[in-house]
């Protein structure tokens, strides 16, 4: 039987090598892999995603990124949020999770209650002062 989480681990870890990585970084930065998402998505599912900005508070370090998900058949309203918190830093546990904050529903009275997402360690990011995306 396999261990798929030890030989994921052990994956990251080549590809995480300084050499493979800065050969691999020269195709994929962070915004790169954002705007080839946010064409994928535009073309597929006729939504977009644009980053927001925050309110003072409204994050738990200043490298996260708050990101809408916006319907473009529908005036560019927002059907959802996601905080991303792409970086590894010290503190932070180094897995690959999301959790559903709140769900996206249509209330009673008629509104929208806008789904809100986090996404955490989406690849491997390593400082947002390099901003590159180890695929």
């Amino acid at each position: 039987m396999w261990d798929v989480p030890y030989f994921t681990q052990k994956a990251k870890q080549i590809c995480s090598s300084s050499h493979v990585a800065s050969k691999i970084s020269e195709y994929f930065s962070l915004g790169t892999c954002m705007e080839g998402l946010s064409m994928l998505y535009k073309t597929l599912f006729r939504v977009e995603l644009t980053v927001e900005p925050v309110e003072e508070g409204e994050l738990w370090h200043p490298d996260v990124y708050k990101v809408s998900v916006r319907d473009l058949e529908n005036g560019g309203q927002v059907l959802g949020q996601i905080y991303c918190d792409f970086f590894t830093r010290p503190e932070k546990p180094y897995q690959d999770c999301h959790f559903t904050i709140r769900g996206g529903r249509q209330m009673a009275n008629g509104e929208y209650q806008v789904n809100v997402i986090f996404m955490t360690d989406i690849g491997y990011f390593y400082s947002k002062n390099q901003n590159v995306c180890y695929l």
